[in-house]
This record gives C-alpha cells, sequence and structure tokens, in this order.
C-alpha cells in the first residue's frame, strides 16, 4: 500500500534509475489489427510545417528588425518570408524542433535568446500547394495532388549579432537577411510624424469601410475598428497590432487581400487604396502582426521579453530605446527609468558602468535578474507613453 510520505519510492538515484530504464528502451509489441488497415490516403491530406518569426531590437538604429528569408522556389519565389519548412515525419520529434532545424538550414547557426510558440495558422488556402493538381489526359479531369498546409509558428527573440547570415546550400532560402519590422508595418510606427499620418489615414479609410452596404455586418466593423484604431491616436493600444491588419487585410487595404489561389496578384488589384508596407509570402505577413502584439504585450510583465530584446546587462537609455523600437511609440524618460528601476526593480544597478560614446560621464549599466527567463512580474509595467 503506498503511503502519503513517500516511504515506497526507492531510496536512491541508482535505485531509481534501475526502475526507470526499461522506459528507454523500445518495447517489443505485437502490431494491433487497426493499424495494418489504416490508410492515411483514405482522408483529407494535410501536411504540417513550422515557421519561425525571428524578431531582434537595434537600438543604435532605434529598430526593431525582422530575420526573413527570400525564397528560391515556388510558390512565392524572390519574397520575403520567415524561416521555416515541412515537419520531418521521422527526424523532427516536435515542431519546435523542427523551427530551430530550419532557421540553422536557412539562416545559419546562432542562438536563440528566448522562444514561445507564437500561433497555429490553418486558414483554408493560405498555401497555395493547397490546390496543386494536373488534369488527367486519360480522363480529362482535374486531379487534385495538394494537401492543405498548416504551420506552426514560434516567436524567436534574438541579438542580430548572435546569428550568422550563411544558409546552407540546397536550402529553399536564396538568403537570409535582416529587414526593418515597420517596412512591413509602417502604420505600427507612430514615432515619427509620417507614420502618424498614415495611421490616421487608414484608420479613416476603415471607418469608411465600416459604412458601406453589407448586409448588416456595418455596427459590428465599426466596433473592431473603433476597438483596434480608436477615435483618435490618445486612444492608440500598441498591443493590437494583429487585430489593425487583420482589419486591414479584411476591407481589402493590403495586397494579400488581392491574390488568387496561387498566391499571384490579381489583374484588378486597386492599387492607389492599398496601405504601404511591403507583403510577405503566404500569411507570413499576418504573423509579423501576430508576433508584434506578442511582443508589446509581454514586455511590460514578462522581464525575459526584454532581456532577450535588450541584452541582460543594459544602460537605461539603451533599454529605452529598445521599448521604443519594441512599442513603436516614445517614452517620457524620466517616467520610464522610475518605473523599470524604481517602482518594478525590473533592472539594479550593476556597479559598473559602459563604455563611454562621446562627451559626458560614462553610463551606468543595470542588470536583469540571473534568473530573468522564468520571472513574471506581478503587476505589469505601465509604460509612459507620450502623446502622440
Amino acid at each position: 500500500m503506498s503511503t502519503s510520505d513517500g516511504d515506497d519510492l526507492p531510496a536512491d538515484r541508482e535505485a531509481l534509475r534501475r526502475a526507470l530504464a526499461p522506459l528507454a528502451e523500445a518495447p517489443k509489441t505485437r502490431t494491433p489489427a487497426w493499424a495494418l488497415s489504416y490508410r492515411a490516403g483514405d482522408y483529407p491530406p494535410w501536411a504540417y510545417t513550422a515557421d519561425a518569426v525571428g524578431l531582434a531590437a537595434n537600438a543604435r538604429a532605434g529598430d526593431l528588425r525582422a530575420l526573413l528569408i527570400e525564397r528560391g522556389g515556388e510558390p512565392f519565389a524572390g519574397c520575403a518570408a520567415w524561416p521555416g519548412g515541412f515537419v520531418e515525419q521521422r527526424t523532427d520529434r516536435t515542431g519546435r524542433d523542427a523551427a530551430h532545424r530550419e532557421l540553422r538550414e536557412e539562416v545559419g547557426p546562432g542562438t536563440v535568446r528566448y522562444l514561445e510558440t507564437l500561433d497555429t495558422y490553418d486558414d483554408a488556402g493560405r498555401d497555395p500547394r493547397q490546390f496543386a493538381g494536373a488534369i488527367d489526359p486519360a480522363t480529362g479531369r482535374w486531379t487534385e495532388r495538394g494537401a492543405r498546409v498548416v504551420s506552426k509558428a514560434f516567436l524567436a527573440l534574438l541579438g542580430e549579432d548572435d546569428i550568422a547570415l550563411a544558409p546552407e546550400p540546397g536550402q529553399d532560402a536564396v538568403r537570409a537577411q535582416w529587414a526593418s519590422v515597420y517596412a512591413y508595418l509602417p502604420w505600427e510606427d507612430l514615432r515619427e510624424e509620417p507614420g502618424r499620418r498614415l495611421a490616421r489615414h487608414l484608420a479613416a479609410q476603415l471607418r469608411l469601410w465600416a459604412a458601406l452596404p453589407d448586409g448588416g455586418e456595418g455596427e459590428g466593423r465599426a466596433q473592431r475598428v473603433r476597438r483596434a484604431w480608436g477615435g483618435s491616436l490618445a486612444l492608440w493600444n500598441e498591443e493590437l497590432a494583429n487585430e489593425r491588419y487583420a482589419l486591414l487585410l479584411e476591407a481589402g487595404l493590403v495586397e494579400e487581400a488581392w491574390r488568387d489561389r496561387w498566391g499571384q496578384l490579381r489583374a484588378d488589384v486597386p492599387r492607389p487604396v492599398l496601405a504601404p508596407g511591403v507583403a510577405l509570402a503566404f500569411d507570413h505577413r499576418r504573423m509579423m502582426a501576430d508576433a508584434l502584439s506578442r511582443v508589446r504585450s509581454k514586455m511590460r510583465y514578462v522581464p525575459g521579453v526584454l532581456a532577450a530584446l535588450a541584452g541582460r546587462v543594459v544602460t537605461l537609455p539603451i533599454l529605452q530605446r529598445v521599448v521604443e523600437a519594441a512599442g513603436g511609440r516614445p517614452l517620457h524618460a524620466s517616467n520610464f527609468r522610475r518605473a523599470v528601476a524604481g517602482s518594478h526593480g525590473l533592472v539594479q544597478p550593476s556597479g559598473q558602468q559602459a563604455e563611454r560614446g562621446g562627451p559626458g560621464p560614462r553610463p551606468a549599466l543595470y542588470a536583469f535578474p540571473a534568473d530573468v527567463e522564468y520571472a513574471r512580474l506581478e503587476s505589469s509595467i505601465r509604460l509612459p507613453w507620450t502623446a502622440p
């Protein structure tokens, strides 16, 4: 009989090792009858891919960078995309393993500072290979050869110097590069007037779209536009980047909305009304917007996110530039310093100083706690954004 104090458990490490040893051995079992009769071809074909959505903060440039590849093969040959590919059935234990492998193969060796699951993307038609097929010469009928492709995306936070941009030969990636997130989502950067002007313009376009005759959906659309874009930039919520992109896509104001089933841009695309910003392959710009929302939200209460973006030892001015780059908004400097080094104690003085970058005293270095990757703030930081 088992006792509450665990007296019946193995008394030492060697006894525990012997007890668990059979678990590591492949058992000899009889093949069940169902396994002999099961045929995957009897069911709709699906494929499983993994994508690594890699982001890094460049404090010197005040920018948030995306780690992208240029695709060498169809579909979307020559287009920028996240590193990713099909999960190998026999060699990849999980989608996470596949994401790490694709980063290594399509980008190059390096270190990932922070990794978490972003989302699963399974919309019908998200990958044109779903519709692949050919006309059977014997019957003249279309024969489907494709599979619906589901991707599990992972948010990877990196340092630009931590990754060698050296794709392995023979991979789908022609080259790898760092690019500004705001080249793809320019309305998300409100630090300068062009970004603010664009955000106001797109919000006005979406309000007009919400008012179009649509069979009773107008009020619901209008509410979504108000929530995501605010009545003015004073009500801007930086964490809703994913909802803003979703509305632009639904309204037909981004290029991806005008692709045919093969991923090619339709001839009737209304270019003058499209929002500025470079499109990505597949639904990868949606992944980018989702990743931006996740980072902006978690950097307020998960210190590991900020440490991954800024580095474990950092000056307060650099940390502020990193937060501004990720948030796409300027901060009130003294209030920010009180928030991260005072009331929340997010970082502590290290007793050291950074190298002098110019005239004036050397800035003090601050350090995140040693266990920062496991920490979670009991109350999130209220970031002191300045008014747009």
